[in-house]
């Protein structure tokens, strides 16, 4: 037999993990499918090395049922009948001798025929001594799992061979609108159980291989790094071959036998790192492509994915730039001197100098565009700032850079930045303060400090800890008081922590969240012409109005208030008095205060009842007239009265000739016209029909309520008839 290759070993990882498990194994088949357009392939294996043991025994029978025709599904009558594709149960090839031929042409046939025969299975020689030492169930163990697992790799890179194990099939009479299902299975029932495996075929199915891809390409000293996706393609691809070319035309495999990956996901759905191939480079600061080739389970290469290049690169010079002096010249300048070994020089372009405000940068070039030469020490920084940290930084040929270590130097600076522009701010509904202004020019600028104050005639303190680069400042502050601004001031402060005055201070208001203090009455009378009421106004100094309002007692609680007076220019030490002499007489009422801020918030006073006394006199009867008309013989009288409602009726009085005004009639109050009660001018009338000819008459008329109360009489009218 010819030699395993170690690399081989790649694919036993899996089962030697299966074996470590402390759960039964699970004895099944495993079937795929591959439609080339003229045939259909298929490849199955056994999940465990006893069950190919035993199926190699009783060999595999392999079931074809057409399942639909044209697209349409087939009866079942003619579904079940399957097709048996294997006259004979399919085997591995036996005796040995009848894999000569083909393990003298094929490696994998002679690494699945050492699997298959050979009495042994060591992947390492051993001395005796050594197999004696070794735990024989432990041996035998990993002697199975290699046998299955390198007859599987076999059989997944030589066809040939997967038919020579019984593991393949190529079914040649197929149609192109029929999709079948194929079913594979021991023929005769062996002594453990093995589970079916079935693979569906659909005559859409023809697929070319995909390219790898997301090729990544990394070079370093004489070597390069090769990843690419492996996980999107597992699928696809069991190995890989790397190809390198100097030119992109000749290419030459860099692994002799097919590449595969150790690791393995154990979480469905997990997505697993990109392939890691190393490979060595005859020299550096040429150009090298490289391409990625897949295989599949059916011994099928891939068309080759997108070449990435690139070039190996010399190591960094073992010297870096040093600085060894930064001292100030006559012009308020720094000049810079460092070190650089005279011997690295030629492995330089030269030097630029950079330099920040700070250790951590960004730095900037200080130099201009072009590279200070390789045997230059010192450069004069003509204006520095006021804080200054410098790097020297020396280029090579492929411009990699060489950074010294940062030296900071500083200017006496005793002028402060300038004061702090336009600050203002606001707070929101929810407390945020929000303050900011504009921000200073000055490049020395450290940052700012912001004051504050209730009032702004008291001394202002500081509210930030540090000093704070950005021109904005953020609090929280209470809205529970009733102090309705905040007053703040912002200074600036330099590098040097020289100091800018005040800025002019800042007003800032709260939101008004407090309704304001509610009015209080002093006092209430109820007369008969109306309701006197006194109140002490709301002492908030932020009220805009005040309103007097009123509900009826028999009204409901949720009925709108109706406003009597309105007032605007409130003096929170007067009291405000108003008589309400619109009410009914007899209905009692409520009274309230509503006060309101300039916030819009409203607040009201306790409500307080009251009402007109009723001393059961009503108003009296208007614009009373008479009209005689003799073809009917009647005089007509009409007026006019306020009231509809609540009336029991008018009473006529009337005399002969100047004579005693006495009862005569009752008229019920019946409206005979409401043109006018947009002003509560109703009109009723009266028709006077027991006359005289050539008679004076004088007429009053008087009103009765239903709760009894009367009106004085109206004024004496005459009509003669």
């Amino acid at each position: 037999m010819k030699y395993i290759p170690i690399v081989w070993l790649l694919i036993l990882m899996p089962f030697f993990a299966a074996a470590q498990q402390p759960e039964p194994l699970k004895h099944e088949l495993a079937l795929i499918a591959h439609h080339t357009k003229t045939s259909i392939r298929l490849r199955w294996a056994p999940s465990t090395f006893y069950a190919w043991r035993e199926c190699n025994k009783s060999g595999y029978t392999l079931v074809r049922y057409t399942m639909m025709r044209d697209g349409k599904s087939l009866p079942a009558e003619e579904v079940m009948r399957g097709e048996v594709l294997t006259q004979e149960p399919l085997r591995p090839l036996d005796p040995v001798e009848a894999w000569r031929q083909l393990v003298d042409s094929d490696d994998y046939a002679a690494v699945a025929a050492q699997a298959l025969y050979g009495e042994t299975f060591d992947l390492d020689e051993k001395t005796d001594a050594e197999k004696d030492a070794s735990p024989g169930l432990v041996t035998r163990l990993y002697e199975t799992q290699n046998r299955l697992g390198f007859m599987l790799f076999a059989a997944d890179h030589s066809w040939p061979t997967a038919l020579a194990l019984g593991l393949a099939y190529e079914d040649n009479n197929v149609q192109a609108n029929e999709t079948y299902l194929y079913r594979v299975f021991p023929a005769f029932q062996p002594k453990l159980t093995v589970d079916t495996a079935a693979v569906a075929v659909e005559p859409d199915q023809i697929f070319e291989l995909p390219k790898p891809i997301d090729l990544n390409i990394k070079f370093g000293d004489r070597q390069v790094f090769l990843t690419w996706n492996t996980d999107v393609f597992s699928r696809f691809f069991v190995s890989y071959f790397i190809e390198r070319s100097e030119d992109g035309i000749t290419w030459t495999r860099r692994n002799e036998q097919p590449f595969v990956t150790l690791r393995r996901s154990d979480t469905p759905g997990e997505i697993l790192p990109p392939q890691l191939f190393v490979d060595s480079l005859p020299q550096n600061n040429r150009l090298y492509l490289y391409r990625v080739i897949g295989n599949s389970s059916f011994a099928e290469s891939s068309p080759p994915s997108d070449p990435v290049q690139g070039m190996g690169i010399d190591p960094l010079p073992a010297y870096f730039p040093e600085i060894s002096s930064l001292t100030p010249d006559d012009k308020k300048g720094f000049i810079l001197g460092w070190e650089f070994s005279e011997g690295q020089e030629a492995k330089i372009t030269g030097f630029k100098v950079m330099r920040a405000d700070n250790d951590k940068g960004p730095y900037t070039i200080i130099t201009g565009k072009e590279l200070l030469p390789s045997a230059a020490r010192t450069f004069t920084d003509p204006k520095p700032m006021s804080l200054n940290f410098y790097k020297v930084i020396a280029m090579d040929k492929l411009q990699r850079e060489m950074p010294s270590f940062s030296v900071m130097g500083e200017l006496h600076d005793a002028t402060p930045p300038a004061v702090p522009q336009h600050v203002r701010g606001r707070v929101l509904n929810d407390g945020t303060l929000i303050l900011s202004w504009d921000e200073n020019k000055e490049p020395d600028l450290l940052g700012y400090r912001v004051f504050m104050a209730n009032d702004p005639r008291h001394n202002f303190i500081q509210v930030t800890r540090d000093v704070r680069k950005q021109a904005y400042y953020l609090d929280t502050v209470t809205l529970a008081t009733l102090s309705e601004k905040i007053y703040y001031r912002v200074i600036s402060e330099d590098l040097h922590h020289n100091q800018s005055i005040f800025s002019a201070i800042a007003e800032v208001s709260r939101p008004d969240t407090i309704p304001p203090s509610p009015a209080v009455f002093n006092d209430i009378r109820s007369e008969t012409y109306g309701v006197k009421l006194q109140w002490a106004n709301s002492s908030s100094i932020d009220v805009l109005e005040q309103h007097l309002q009123r509900r009826r007692l028999d009204t409901p609680e949720g009925d709108a208030w109706e406003t009597l007076f309105t007032q605007k220019a409130i003096d929170p030490y007067s009291p405000t008095s108003f008589t309400d002499s619109t009410g009914e007489p007899g209905i009692a009422c409520y009274y309230r205060v509503e006060a309101i801020d300039d916030a819009g918030l409203r607040t009201y006073s306790q409500a307080i009842q009251g009402g007109r006394i009723d001393n059961m006199i009503r108003v009296g009867v208007n614009k009373l007239s008479g009209t005689p008309d003799r073809s009917e013989r009647l005089v007509l009288l009409t007026w006019q009265y306020p009231v509809k409602t609540g009336i029991r009726e008018f009473v006529i009085y009337r005399a002969e000739s100047g004579g005693k005004l006495v009862t005569y009639a009752k008229a019920p109050p019946e409206i005979v016209d409401e043109s006018g009660k947009k002003n509560k001018a109703f009109v009723f009338a009266f028709a006077d029909k027991n006359l005289h000819m050539n008679t004076a008459y004088q007429y009053q008329v008087g009103v009765k309520y239903q709760n009894g109360a009367i009106s004085p009489l109206s004024e004496t009218i005459e009509v003669k008839y």
